[in-house]
């Protein structure tokens, strides 16, 4: 996996806290969400995925399976 700049770190941290705002849910900053295991969208667990790619988004996005499968529409 790629190592992403600060800069890169700070915009989508950036980024996801602009969603919990627009979409008033519980979520939080991408970067904490990695680091806990947790979603940035919903604030939820985010420990178990349904395949690699699911896994791969969530390195992403920080995104539980839940959240990606609403907008993925799965």
């Amino acid at each position: 996996m790629r190592v992403k700049s600060q800069k890169q770190i700070e915009e989508l941290d950036r980024l996801s806290l602009l969603l919990k705002v627009k979409y008033k849910t519980n979520g939080m900053a991408r970067s904490e969400a990695l680091e806990k295991n947790l979603c940035s969208k919903c604030g939820e667990g985010a420990s178990e995925f349904r395949d690699q790619a699911s896994s791969n988004e969530y390195q992403l996005s920080a995104w539980c399976q839940g959240c990606q499968d609403k907008y993925f529409d799965v």
